[in-house]
């Protein structure tokens, strides 16, 4: 079963310092006001394995936090704001049914910083954890097709594509999203050379490129030397889906396609 890793902060570490919630730790969506400010207490984040199957979120029997095989529910999303202004979005997560609530924030939380409860809002929140989950290829990066390179923001479903698996394949779907390239969603720079590829190219943390062989997460190539994160303030990100999963050319590089999990699913079109 496909586990999808994420960070957590357990309730109890953000405490509120002003608002309804003074003296409280952060509580649930409906519980929450604007204006509350929070301190984080307890830095560390913990590790949280979690699967998804019919639709509904588990805590992993290895997960290293939680009760495994407790249920997940995801009760909404809080944004924070600091004095510098930075923006973090926080999932609510519930582990059922001892009733233990979780931060989950797209942007780590850091000690000796306020954090001001600005907005929120009940939907999204399984788009954004399976964002989490999905590789991305940012507009710029030219893929190879039978026309030969072209960006992949210009490619539409028909398009054919040159995979390693079965020479050149149409596209069905592609996925589209503008996305603020911050915190977890920060993207991984690809630099020219550092593969054989032919120009800088940038990815989400979770795409996979064949390296050595090998298909592996940027996330885990910064050790090669040429891969590192890279701010890029709102970028726009793509990711193509065939009839099979296969792997395509990005600037030479081999990159994995939108691989359907029960993860990814919240992220397909709807089914006629």
């Amino acid at each position: 079963m496909v586990q999808q890793r994420i960070e957590v902060y357990k309730a109890q570490q953000l405490v509120g310092l002003s608002g309804v919630k003074e003296d409280e730790h952060l509580g649930l969506f409906d519980d929450t006001y604007l204006d509350d400010i929070f301190e984080l207490t307890e830095p560390p984040p913990l590790d949280m394995q979690i699967t998804r199957r019919e639709g509904r979120y588990y805590i992993a029997k290895d997960s290293p936090t939680g009760l495994p095989g407790a249920q997940l529910t995801l009760d909404g999303i809080i944004i924070f704001a600091t004095k510098t202004g930075r923006m973090v979005e926080t999932l609510l997560v519930i582990e059922e049914p001892s009733g233990q609530l979780y931060a989950l924030p797209l942007v780590p939380f850091q000690k000796d910083q306020l954090y001001f409860v600005i907005h929120k809002r009940k939907e999204g929140s399984e788009i954004e954890l399976a964002k989490l989950a999905l590789g991305m290829i940012k507009a710029g990066a030219r893929v190879y097709t039978d026309s030969g390179y072209r960006a992949i923001e210009t490619l539409e479903p028909g398009a054919r594509v040159w995979t390693r698996e079965a020479g050149f394949q149409p596209i069905t779907w592609i996925y589209h999203v503008t996305q603020r390239t911050t915190g977890l969603f920060t993207p991984f720079s690809v630099h020219s050379g550092a593969f054989g590829n032919t120009g800088n190219f940038l990815v989400s943390p979770p795409q996979r490129l064949l390296v050595e062989g090998e298909l592996r997460r940027a996330a885990d190539l910064e050790s090669f030397g040429k891969v590192m994160r890279r701010y890029w303030g709102y970028a726009d990100f793509f990711q193509l889906m065939f009839e099979t999963p296969h792997v395509y050319f990005v600037e030479g590089v081999g990159a994995e396609s939108f691989v359907p999990t029960p993860q990814t699913e919240p992220l397909l079109p709807p089914q006629p």
